[in-house]
């Protein structure tokens, strides 16, 4: 095969700035079968004998192949597995994601993220069922018609589960990739990705296949690290160009992050009591439902106003300084409803006997990082260890979410009721309040108990400030 103008580039320099040509090996060493080969039975070796025991590596069947992939897709290894074995458990085979509801298969992947792709896979079991009589196609082009499947979703299934030779790029092979052929361009440019996918191509082996591509990704899971790679436990340390420059610790070549916008948001937790006993297991919380588009879409949490700064969420927005009167204005006219409130905290602590908000790990909403913060810098680690801090110690929590950095304040209301039973199911949200600015994002409004709290999906917020509930229905 002769190499494309993109892989003739010099884009290798030396320790010294010098450039290599064309003709040099670190320009495309992938065009070097012998370079290949030896990349390839290296890294198969090396395999063999330090693989983690994964547990879809345990499994050639199509469809629990597909449901990890999509699982691992933005999302550690560490944190899928759990997710893996909760949502096979509930869903064993492809037909019964098929015939699942789509408010079931989110809830079962809740807290996993990227919501997205559960709506995806969901639909491309329903593809499966309808059109390919429940078999996972092994075709590539009509595996790659299935919703949400992408070409590396498409190679890591053909290669894994059918033993195919399909290249598979992803974070880690990238990586790899990068420093291999030293390539000093971005790593997200498009002629970079498509250079990448042509020595993927040329790299996977039509013997075996699936058990190089899970080699590949190993390696640069367990040494060929973002920073600080530890190049002496390679096995192919000596071919890589990276190396043999003295470029390892600078490639690969990501662009600079962008500065997160900052933004303030405000919680009130509506709880009405049962019965005259105001024990927390006596009351329903007031919920409302997102609609189906945007952040959490179909999601359940807290009513959420948008107090200044950016409003990723598209929250009803109120102003900085809402006074007790403004919220219950704000809250009738979110829910559409004239409920009467016997209290609303005019403060945002959150005192030490208060259950609104506790610590929490590492969530992940519809379409990026979802991360709790103690009032510290955005972590750029996959799982950030978890912050524990009394509830007294602070006013608000703090979350990353896309692009932006929202602190999310909390107050507490009661709705003053003179019988025992919760009010309908379902609130009509018709009603318009002109003191605020209506999102239109939110379809129902329901008071829940707390028997009732762990069926539903909640968005990333409301399962941080309403974890006390949660656990005491665990």
């Amino acid at each position: 095969m002769e190499p494309s103008s993109e892989e003739s580039d010099p884009v290798a320099r030396r320790k010294d700035g010098s450039a290599t040509t064309p003709d040099d090996p670190a320009a495309a060493p992938d065009l070097d079968p012998s370079w290949v080969e030896a990349v390839q039975r290296r890294l198969i070796a090396w395999y063999d004998h330090h693989h983690r025991p994964l547990p879809w590596r345990e499994t050639r069947d199509p469809y629990r192949i597909l449901v990890s992939e999509t699982m691992l897709v933005q999302t550690t290894v560490a944190a899928a597995i759990p997710f893996y074995h909760r949502f096979l458990e509930r869903f064993p085979t492809i037909d019964a994601l098929a015939a699942a509801s789509e408010a079931d298969v989110l809830k079962v992947w809740e807290g996993l993220g990227y919501y997205r792709r559960a709506r995806l896979l969901h639909q491309a079991a329903r593809v499966v069922v309808e059109r390919h009589g429940g078999t996972v196609p092994s075709d590539p082009h009509t595996l790659a018609e299935l919703p949400g499947v992408g070409r590396y979703i498409a190679g890591a299934v053909r290669s894994f589960a059918f033993d195919q030779p399909a290249p598979i790029v992803e974070a880690n092979t990238q990586r790899l990739l990068a420093r291999w052929l030293a390539i000093q361009t971005n790593l997200k440019a498009k002629p970079t990705q498509d250079r990448l996918w042509r020595a993927a191509e040329r790299l996977v082996p039509p013997d075996q296949p699936g058990r190089f591509n899970q080699a590949f990704m190993e390696l640069g899971a367990l040494i060929c690290k973002p920073t600080q790679p530890d190049c002496p436990l390679c096995p192919v340390t000596e071919l890589c160009q990276a190396r043999t420059l003295g470029l390892e610790e600078r490639l690969p070549i990501l662009s600079a992050k962008p500065t997160l916008l900052e933004g303030r948001e405000l919680a009130v937790i509506v709880t009405l009591t049962h019965g005259g006993d105001a024990n927390a297991s006596t009351q329903s919380i007031l919920l409302v439902q997102r609609g189906s588009q945007g952040l959490w879409a179909g999601f359940w949490e807290p009513p959420i106003l948008h107090l200044d700064g950016a409003n990723p969420a598209e929250r009803p927005t109120i102003g900085p300084q809402p006074t007790s009167d403004d919220l219950a204005k704000a809250l009738n006219a979110l829910v559409g409803l004239p409920l009467v409130f016997s209290e609303i905290s005019s403060s945002a602590r959150v005192s030490s006997s208060s259950p609104l908000v506790t610590p929490s790990a590492w969530e992940d909403c519809d379409d990026a990082p979802f991360q709790l913060q103690a009032n510290s810098p955005p972590s750029r680690e996959p799982r950030p260890r978890r912050t524990r801090r009394s509830p007294a110690d602070r006013s608000s929590i703090r979350y990353v979410v896309t692009k932006h950095r929202m602190t999310l304040e909390a107050r507490q209301a009661r709705v003053a009721s003179p019988t025992a039973s919760p009010p309908a199911a379902n609130v009509s949200t018709a009603t318009p309040e002109p003191r605020v600015a209506r999102s239109g994002n939110l379809v129902e409004a329901r008071f829940v108990t707390r028997d009732h709290l762990a069926a539903l999906a909640l968005t990333g917020p409301a399962r941080s400030i309403l974890s006390p509930w949660l656990a005491a229905v665990r």
